[in-house]
C-alpha cells in the first residue's frame, strides 16, 4: 500500500525496509519551530500552508519522527531563510543524514 506524506511513521518504516545495506537516508524538510511564539504562528497558518504548499506541514517534528523510527541522525543542520531580515513560518528547514538501525 502506498504511503502518503501524512503517514510519516509508515513512510519511514518503508524507507527502512527498502534501504540497501550501507545506505543512508537524507532529509530536507520544513519543520516546526522551537520558539513557542513562532510555533503558534505556524499552527495558525498550517492548514492554509498545507493546502497551497502541496501538503507541506510546517508543524511536523521531523527529527523526532526519524529517531522514533529507529534511525540515528548523523548530521543535522537547522537554519532559517530570511527575507528582509525576517523568517516566515515555512522558512525553518532541517537538513541531515541518518543512520539506519543495525
Amino acid at each position: 500500500m502506498p504511503r502518503t506524506s501524512t503517514d510519516m511513521p509508515g513512510v519511514l518504516a518503508e524507507a527502512r525496509r527498502v534501504l540497501k545495506p550501507g545506505g543512508e537516508p537524507r532529509f530536507d524538510e520544513h519543520v516546526r519551530s522551537d520558539n513557542p511564539r513562532f510555533l503558534r504562528a505556524q499552527r495558525i497558518i498550517n492548514p492554509l500552508w498545507r493546502t497551497f504548499g502541496g501538503g507541506c506541514n510546517v508543524t511536523r517534528d521531523t527529527e523526532r519522527a526519524i529517531q522514533e523510527a529507529g534511525f540515528t541522525a548523523k548530521e543535522i543542520r537547522r537554519f532559517a531563510f530570511r527575507i528582509n531580515g525576517r523568517a516566515n513560518p515555512g522558512s525553518l528547514p532541517i537538513i541531515g543524514t541518518a543512520r539506519p538501525p543495525t
